[in-house]
């Protein structure tokens, strides 16, 4: 039986602009793909519509929301007042930036344990108080967690002797 031969069309050159396979055009009516942002690696258009002015007045206005919820839902002892001022002030000479970020994760903990109250641990070790502790960094966040709101006993630096300062 002899081979059967498939009927061959005469091979044009390909034209521009155009997808063979699929016989379209891939140029005509194609969505751009949005790049992938560096943060969070969520999609973004590359122009939202919104113009500078409107996204900071509304980081401003989140600001200040952020300022009024940290007054209501946290104290801060005056001991921890001036451990924090102490511990920005040390980490300052050094580097300004380092020094608003880690009072600004100071913060944001803050913020987070009078949520949750119950995150941070027990040291029976270091005090009988009924405080808890919670770390950021070097830096150890005691706070009595049945306060309400709650209460920021002390931020102290892992550095110091801690049993000997909280006696």
């Amino acid at each position: 039986m002899p081979p059967t031969s498939t009927p061959t069309t005469p091979q044009s050159s390909p034209k521009k602009g155009v997808n063979h396979s699929l016989g379209r055009s891939v140029t005509a009516n194609q969505p751009k793909l949005w790049p992938l942002s560096q943060h969070r690696n969520h999609l973004v258009p590359p122009h939202t519509g919104e113009t500078l002015q409107k996204i900071v007045n509304r980081v401003s206005r989140l600001q200040v929301i952020k300022q009024a919820l940290r007054r209501y839902l946290s104290y801060y002892s005056r001991e921890a007042r001036r451990d924090l001022l102490a511990i920005w002030e040390f980490i300052a000479q050094g580097d300004l930036d380092a020094a608003d970020r880690i009072e600004r994760e100071i913060e944001e903990a803050v913020i987070l344990l009078s949520s949750h109250p119950e995150l941070g641990h027990v040291r029976r070790d270091l005090t009988s108080k009924p405080v808890r502790f919670w770390a950021i960094y070097s830096c150890l966040i005691l706070y009595d967690p049945t306060a309400r709101p709650l209460e920021v006993v002390r931020i102290l630096s892992g550095y110091r002797d801690i049993a000997s300062l909280l006696k």
